[in-house]
């Protein structure tokens, strides 16, 4: 009985021994992420996958051929934001733009009188308006130094609320006016507003310059320098061209 006993435990053992040496060499052989096979078998299912994505797309576009010109459209729009919205970075907000605070034109496209009308419409026009009746602006001075040759040439500034404080000239009294020179302070379109005017008066203005005198910072003065005499009478281009420095 003993022996019989035996002889079964014994196949029980060789059966359980075989099952494990099958199941191990099962585990062995099946593919892992860093064996060849297995990346192949995954390459094969990925391209299937694609195959058959690829055929539903095609499938929709065939049976939808707006939808393209759609999301076409859809896309751009904020294409065209982030361009805008770069551009108003880039120009910033006026008060803090050096470039702007500099030029103050209402539109950089108008050239010629189409530009000085601009600049007196966009911003002489509501200082003029807020002055109380009969009264001139007191940030900025005209300081005028009267020549022979002048005429009356000077006094058009008047009408645009400008203050004239007169005096007459103790030298170049035989030139007419022909120099304009400002302080730190002023604003350059006053500057440009006021020697546009002056030249579609007939005053030959030669040249445009900053004052050497810190005292004269809100003044704009009108004199005549023989030193500039020679040069070319200063055009509408070039007081639109004109830039603080």
């Amino acid at each position: 009985m003993k022996s019989l006993r035996y002889f079964f435990v014994a196949v029980v053992l060789i059966s359980t021994a075989k099952l494990i040496e099958v199941n191990f060499y099962y585990i062995l052989k099946s593919p892992h992420p860093g064996d060849k096979e297995y990346k192949k078998d995954s390459y094969d299912s990925e391209v299937e996958d694609k195959d058959s994505f690829d055929k539903v797309i095609e499938s929709a576009q065939k049976q939808a051929p707006d939808s393209t010109d759609q999301v076409s459209e859809v896309v751009q729009e904020p294409a065209a934001f982030d361009e805008q919205e770069q551009a108003t970075e880039e120009s910033g907000d006026s008060e803090d733009n050096p470039a702007t605070n500099n030029a103050q034109v209402s539109s950089s496209a108008l050239t010629g009188e189409a530009y000085f009308q601009d600049l007196k419409n966009s911003y002489l026009s509501p200082i003029i308006a807020s002055l109380p009746e009969g009264r001139s602006r007191d940030d900025v001075v005209i300081r005028y130094y009267k020549h022979e040759n002048d005429g009356n040439r000077a006094y058009a500034l008047k009408s645009l609320g400008y203050y004239l404080h007169e005096r007459e000239a103790e030298d170049n009294q035989r030139l007419a006016s022909n120099s304009l020179y400002y302080g730190s302070e002023v604003d350059l379109r006053d500057i440009q507003i006021v020697a546009y005017t002056l030249l579609k008066e007939g005053m030959p203005l030669k040249a445009i310059k900053k004052s050497a005198f810190d005292w004269k910072f809100n003044s704009i003065e009108i004199g005549a320098d023989s030193l500039v005499e020679n040069n070319s009478i200063l055009s509408v281009a070039d007081i639109q061209a004109f830039e603080i420095r």
